[in-house]
């Protein structure tokens, strides 16, 4: 698994990660379930299911694995298991008090 040690972020860089949607649904889902790591097709589904079905599923796939994840792992949010394709969430307090702070319907819009 990729793991960086980077010093706590900045407020611009929380605001970065959590300025779009995949990235915040990704964050909120990791929070949310038990599981140590959650697998990346099992995210795909959520994503698509909870979608207005425009995006297809190899989109969202596409799009979180060349772009999202890759942003995440690179500040240190998460570690990604491509062998295994295993999400896991490396604790931010800054990052999830924000994400409580914001609005519902902006945490997945």
């Amino acid at each position: 698994m990729a793991h960086h040690d980077r010093p706590s972020l900045s407020l611009s860089e929380s605001f970065k990660i959590l300025s779009n949607s995949y990235r915040r649904q990704l964050l909120i889902y990791l929070q949310m379930k038990s599981a140590d790591a959650v697998g990346l097709d099992e995210f795909v589904a959520h994503i698509h299911e909870k979608s207005d079905k425009t995006t297809t599923a190899k989109r969202i796939r596409l799009s979180l694995v060349h772009i999202h994840i890759p942003k995440l792992i690179d500040y240190g949010v998460i570690e990604y298991d491509r062998q295994n394709e295993n999400i896991r969430y490396r604790k931010r307090t800054k990052l999830e008090t924000l994400l409580e702070a914001m609005p519902m319907n902006a945490q997945s819009a």
